[in-house]
């Protein structure tokens, strides 16, 4: 779900709070968009961030769409 996240092109910017590996991987898929997108990245879970509720709304959209959510 978070490839399907980055690569959309409604998204502009990136927010990820987890391990390295994960940062890694999204870095790797905002890099390699046409139009680069920023990652803001917290590799260790000191500094959460808040989904606002907009972007919940995406979410679920592209999960439901992705046919995880029913």
């Amino acid at each position: 779900m978070g490839g399907a996240l980055v690569q959309s092109p409604f998204i502009k910017a990136v927010g990820f709070t987890g391990s390295q590996r994960g940062g890694r991987a999204l870095f790797d898929l905002c890099a390699a968009r046409e139009e680069p997108n920023p990652l803001f990245g917290e590799l260790g879970s000191v500094n959460p961030m808040f989904l606002l509720p907009e972007a919940l709304t995406l979410v679920v959209r592209i999960s439901r769409a992705a046919g995880r959510l029913r």
